[in-house]
């Protein structure tokens, strides 16, 4: 059977379940059908961008988000070797994150410097539907009290559910917050211990909170 021939309801379904990035690969371009279900009627896009290349990742950013910004629901950045400055050059590509009205998840590892940590979490207060966030800090250079602000930013994002953190520097870098998060329900902290005590101010910090998976200092 021609693959041409399925319908329409069957690309979609199938296209849930394959990255944005390999989307536009294998399909756009091959007619102007693909073209039309790729950009005006698939509405749930996830762009995985760790070990993409350069070429295709300035194609993705440059050609096809301005276009589809209001379609996409995740997004993976990656700093690594492979995809050196990849932070930087989706921050310089997209101005503004306001067009990204239905992501719902984004995920930064290796985020390069506090400066754009701070960056990042101001751009997430622009997104209004934000509800997971997965940090990953493991080579950013942080004190104590500069990690502070940013724990009480993130539980101040107002629909935020699920946070994951990797710290993976010091065992004893992890703050508890001094705000209260009235929506974040799952918390994932790798990297750090936590004492009985803290985790009951923890819990006051976060009211809401059902799902814990952090270091016990025992």
């Amino acid at each position: 059977m021609d693959i041409e021939s399925f319908p329409n309801e069957i690309f979609l379904e199938l296209f849930d379940y394959i990255n944005g990035i390999d989307l536009f690969r294998a399909f756009y371009g091959l007619n102007s059908r693909f073209n039309n279900l790729l950009y005006k009627q698939f509405r749930t896009y996830h762009f995985q961008f760790a070990s993409i290349s350069k070429f295709y990742f300035d194609l993705i950013c440059q050609q096809h988000i301005p276009f589809i910004a209001d379609k996409i629901v995740g997004i993976c950045l990656s700093e690594s070797y492979n995809t050196p400055e990849q932070i930087n050059l989706f921050l310089s590509y997209i101005p503004s994150w306001n067009q990204f009205t239905c992501l719902r998840t984004l995920s930064l590892s290796n985020i390069p410097s506090l400066e754009i940590l701070l960056k990042l979490l101001d751009i997430c207060h622009q997104l209004c539907n934000l509800t997971h966030l997965r940090l990953s800090l493991l080579y950013l250079r942080i004190s104590r009290p500069e990690l502070q602000p940013v724990i009480n930013n993130i539980w101040s994002l107002p629909k935020l559910i699920r946070c994951d953190f990797d710290i993976g520097i010091s065992l004893d870098l992890f703050c508890l917050p001094t705000t209260i998060s009235s929506t974040l329900q799952y918390l994932s902290v790798k990297g750090h211990h936590l004492e009985w005590k803290q985790i009951n101010r923890l819990f006051k910090s976060t009211p809401c909170l059902t799902h814990l998976s952090i270091y016990m200092a025992i």
